[in-house]
């Protein structure tokens, strides 16, 4: 049904109505303003407050204008997953789609103080009170090449650069089936390799010339934190 015979539809119900449907339409009504959750689209985002300007993606249909955008929201707070004093974070651009969920209740004190607070106003599931939440995306905009279905990976959207996590190895690499770049477990055996590479012609401290192994005081990595870059 296009926009305009739903407005149709809409003015007879309207004239038809008996006092139950009158009530059943203020039902309606009040349901109407009731928002839980929307697909959006970033509009613009603040790295510095993670706040976001968003459209919502839904139009909305009035009676007498038609189908409308519902209007953008502001000062969206974006969720970067985070916890046990550790964060993932990833850039956030304008065109990326989201969902956006609404709370309950009036985020604003919340949200500038942090703790448990009172509702600034007295609003319910209110177009100010979303949370954006990156990652829902439409149909056209799916991950090409897809998600692995035998690893976690985290990677460009084109496949091109890849980190990924298999059973017992990490893998540096570029696109899904192509030769990785590094391997976990290489990086270990090169690092086992200048252990026992020796130099000839070394002069310790002493003066004294001899023979030294290359990382002789590396530590073993299976066995320590060692980071390698």
């Amino acid at each position: 049904m296009d926009a305009e015979g739903a407005q149709d539809l809409q003015r007879e119900e309207e004239l038809a109505a008996t006092p139950e449907d009158a009530a059943a339409a203020a039902v309606r009504a009040h349901v109407s303003d009731l928002h839980t959750a929307l697909p959006g689209i970033i509009k613009a985002f603040d790295p510095v407050t993670q706040t976001a300007k968003v459209q919502p993606a839904i139009k909305r249909l009035w009676i007498e204008a038609g189908f409308l955008p519902l209007p953008e929201l502001v000062d969206v707070p974006v969720q970067f997953p985070r916890g046990g004093g550790f964060a993932l974070t990833f850039p956030v651009a304008a065109g990326d789609e989201c969902l956006v969920v609404f709370s309950e209740r009036a985020i604003d004190n919340w949200h500038h103080a942090g703790g448990v607070q009172e509702p600034s106003e007295y609003r319910l599931h209110d177009l100010s009170d979303g949370f954006a939440f990156l990652g829902f995306t439409s149909r056209p905009r799916a991950l090409t090449p897809p998600p692995s279905g035998d690893a976690a990976e985290l990677r460009t959207l084109d496949g091109a650069t890849v980190v990924r996590v298999e059973a017992g190895v990490v893998v540096l690499g570029q696109a899904a089936g192509a030769e990785p770049a590094v391997k976990g477990d290489v990086l270990t055996a090169i690092l086992e390799l200048l252990k026992t590479h020796v130099h000839s012609g070394v002069t310790t401290g002493g003066g004294v010339s001899g023979t030294a192994p290359a990382l002789a005081a590396l530590p073993d990595p299976r066995a320590t934190k060692v980071r390698v870059f």
